[in-house]
This record gives structure tokens, C-alpha cells and sequence, in this order.
């Protein structure tokens, strides 16, 4: 059941960085503040962040049910040192995702660098990339937030998931309100986001009805 519409991706005020989340969406939002002023740079945020996941164990603990205590966070930006965009995701949990298979080799609780290309969520299967109109792009060069993007999103909506791994009683459709796109630039580019698109069928105190379209 829909319980709030939010943002699960983050831009910093002073610098090119953003931050998302996957799991406890309301992790980020309580630490943000303290993420502004102590870090003056991206290259500073990266060297500090296992403070950061200290911060974000924290905020788990509050949580009754452990199994809900799911978490990825991914952190991207503009690192000066080393001249070159850059991506990084820690899990925060052994059950983070809906198989366990997006890292299956990734350490737990460590900061680790991204692929190009890479999705966290709901896993849809071929017949839901097929529905949504989604085909892979022949690079991640080449990937359209709008193009690829936004079929993907729909495909990840198709796709019902347990929200507690291992209890089938809590499947359910978990994508859904709206679509955020959030870039990072090189250098003093800075950060974009806009939301490219609704589902105006979603409601809050309701199910997630997979079949209503993005407008």
C-alpha cells in the first residue's frame, strides 16, 4: 500500500555530487544536513563515507522489524582528484534487493565502484521488458533517460516483488508516483533533476495498480 510520494535521489547545495537510496528511503533525508556541512568536496565525501554508513546503521536500528532494514545507498559525482565522474554503492544488508544477485560478490557494509551501466530494484523478466517497450542499449554511452529509461521504469512497475525477502505474503507492486531523473556534471557542472514523468493513477492509502501509465 502507498504510504507517501517522495524522492529517493539527493543533490548536495555546495557540490557536483547526489546521493540515492534503495530500501529505507527516509535514511538520506534525516542525514542530509550533516552531509552538507561536513563535507567540502565529492572526493572528501567518498574518503568519509564509512562515517556516513555509521550515520545510516544508526537510522536502521530504529527500525522493529530487522527485515525491513534493507539498504543501498549510491553515491555519484564529480571527483576533482581524479578528474572523471564517478559512481559508488554500498549495500547495507545481505537480503538488499529482491534476489540477492544484483553484487552477489560485493562486500557488505564497504564502499565499492559501479559499472557503467547497473539498476537497483525489481528485476523484471523478459515478457515485462517486452509490455513496457524496453530494449537495452548497445552501450551505456548510448542509454536515453527518456528512451531506455522510462520503458525500464514501467518494465521494474510490471514486476511484483517480495518487499521482505523470503516472505511471499509481502509480494507487491513497489514502483510507481513518479519518475526523477537526476544527472551529475563534470567539473562545476553541478546537479540536475527534474521529474519526466507521473503515474496519476497511484494513490496514497491504496495498492499500486502496475497497468496505469506514465503520463
Amino acid at each position: 500500500m502507498v504510504q507517501a510520494f517522495g524522492p529517493k535521489v539527493f543533490g548536495f547545495a555546495h557540490l557536483p555530487a547526489a546521493i540515492a537510496t534503495a530500501g529505507m528511503s527516509e535514511v538520506v533525508p534525516r542525514m542530509l544536513d550533516r552531509l552538507h556541512r561536513r563535507f567540502a568536496d565529492f572526493d572528501a565525501l567518498i574518503h568519509g563515507f564509512p562515517d556516513i554508513i555509521d550515520a545510516v546503521r544508526s537510522v536502521q536500528r530504529l527500525e522493529p522489524d530487522p527485515e525491513c532494514r534493507n539498504t543501498a545507498l549510491v553515491v555519484a559525482g564529480w571527483s576533482a582528484v581524479r578528474e572523471r565522474l564517478e559512481s559508488h554503492c554500498v549495500l547495507l544488508s545481505d537480503r538488499h534487493l529482491s534476489d540477492g544477485s544484483d553484487f552477489p560478490d560485493a562486500p557488505i557494509g564497504e564502499l565499492f565502484p559501479l559499472p557503467d551501466f547497473f539498476s537497483l530494484g525489481p528485476r523484471p523478466n523478459a515478457e515485462e521488458y517486452e509490455r513496457a517497450g524496453f530494449s537495452w542499449p548497445p552501450s551505456a554511452a548510448e542509454f536515453d533517460p527518456v528512451a531506455h529509461g522510462l520503458p525500464f521504469m514501467q518494465a521494474q512497475r510490471y514486476h511484483a516483488e517480495e518487499i521482505i525477502h523470503g516472505r511471499p505474503e509481502t509480494k507487491a507492486y513497489a514502483v510507481g508516483g513518479f519518475a526523477q531523473l537526476t544527472s551529475v556534471y563534470a567539473g562545476a557542472g553541478g546537479v540536475f533533476s527534474a521529474i519526466m514523468g507521473r503515474w496519476p493513477a497511484d494513490r496514497i492509502g491504496e495498492r499500486i495498480n502496475p497497468h496505469g501509465g506514465l503520463a
